[in-house]
């Protein structure tokens, strides 16, 4: 009966010593949760750490191949492709040729009457006289062509030709839209607000945070040490 009641009490007593050096020990763990480290440092791995502190830059990105639209914020993705229809066309008074316009402008030849071998031309007639100052002979003036500046002769007047650069007129079949000389299709969807940070810096909690080397180890060994002590004194 002795032995049983010995058994009992030491039982309850290791149970009582137990049961004080658990709690003490939860009492310790939950002071180094709520120690708290100065302004400009964070607690990482029971450590106090220095950082420093970004604004978040936020950008809007779009899926491969899409582009984006900076005013309304999608995305455009074209998902077909094909030639436009072309309607070359001309300024007024020019023909279409292959993708050239022309135009020919004729006037009328000048006309001058010349002598040639040293006769004078004198009322319509060369007149060729000897040393003396005496006619000679005469005959009709011949009759040179001439055409103005940048014209040449045709054959029957003087004609000039000028060209420019045809006009396209590109459209599209219904349902397509045209984008430059090509008909596309395409596919908006609202572009993806993504939050940035410089390189180094890591994103938490809506910030860029940058990791000093500069950390001090969280001092809560006295209180442990002290927990202990106690804990084997009882």
């Amino acid at each position: 009966m002795r032995k049983t009641f010995l058994s009992v009490l030491v039982l309850v007593l290791l149970f009582t010593v137990t049961g004080c050096g658990s709690n003490e020990i939860s009492e310790s763990n939950k002071k180094v949760e709520e120690l708290k480290c100065d302004d400009g440092y964070v607690k990482k791995d029971d450590r106090c750490v220095k950082v420093e502190f970004l604004d978040v830059t936020y950008v809007y990105e779009c899926p491969e191949n899409a582009k984006l639209n900076s005013n309304s914020l999608t995305c455009k993705l074209i998902t077909e492709s094909i030639a436009a229809k072309n309607k070359k066309t001309c300024p007024s008074g020019y023909k279409l040729s292959g993708s050239k316009c022309t135009m020919t402008q004729t006037v009328p030849y000048t006309i001058t009457e010349v002598c040639f071998g040293g006769g004078v031309l004198q009322g319509g007639v060369c007149k060729y006289f000897d040393a003396y100052g005496h006619l000679d002979y005469s005959h009709d003036p011949a009759k040179k062509k001439d055409c103005p500046t940048g014209y040449s002769d045709t054959g029957s007047k003087c004609g000039k030709t000028t060209s420019v650069n045809a006009t396209n007129n590109y459209s599209c079949s219904e349902g397509y839209e045209l984008s430059g000389s090509n008909c596309i299709k395409t596919q908006v969807s609202d572009a993806k607000k993504v939050a940035k940070c410089p390189d180094e810096f890591e994103l938490v909690d809506d910030k860029c945070i940058k990791y000093i080397d500069d950390s001090t180890e969280i001092d809560n060994g006295s209180d442990v040490n002290s927990t202990d002590n106690n804990t084997a004194d009882e």
